[in-house]
């Protein structure tokens, strides 16, 4: 995938959380159940979603029609150990400064980032170090 395609990509993947985050602002607006998942944490989380997302759009056209976002990114949430309420009063009320929630998204941006530098420097190393030969026994 070029850049272009991967910021298409993630461009897609902002807009589509932003509907995700206001249509579960609107449902769960009633219940203020949940911890607060802290700025840095919110970030990794999104940047893993956004891999998932992107890992969904990639796949067949099945797997794209059968794709259940919460049981997606459920799994993601668990992982740094917080609930799906958890994730929903995060939403709720990091929304309330927009501001604040959009440096969190940008940070998960910049994560993604920094990842694929590194893979791109270690395929890099790879392809310039010389394959090494087995001695004969």
């Amino acid at each position: 995938m070029n850049s272009e395609q991967s910021f298409a990509s993630m461009s897609k993947f902002f807009r589509n959380s932003i509907a995700v985050i206001f249509l579960a602002l609107c449902l769960c607006s009633c219940s203020r159940e949940g911890r607060v998942i802290p700025r840095n944490r919110m970030a990794r989380i999104y940047a893993e979603m956004f891999l998932a997302d992107s890992w969904v759009n990639q796949s067949s056209q099945e797997i794209r029609e059968r794709a259940d976002t919460t049981a997606l990114y459920r799994p993601i949430i668990e992982k740094y150990g917080y609930t799906l309420e958890d994730y929903w009063a995060s939403i709720a009320y990091y929304l309330q400064d927009p501001d604040r929630f959009s440096r969190i998204l940008r940070k998960a941006s910049d994560i993604l980032g920094a990842e694929v530098s590194a893979l791109e420097k270690a395929r890099e190393a790879a392809m310039e170090t010389p394959p090494v030969e087995e001695a004969e026994p």
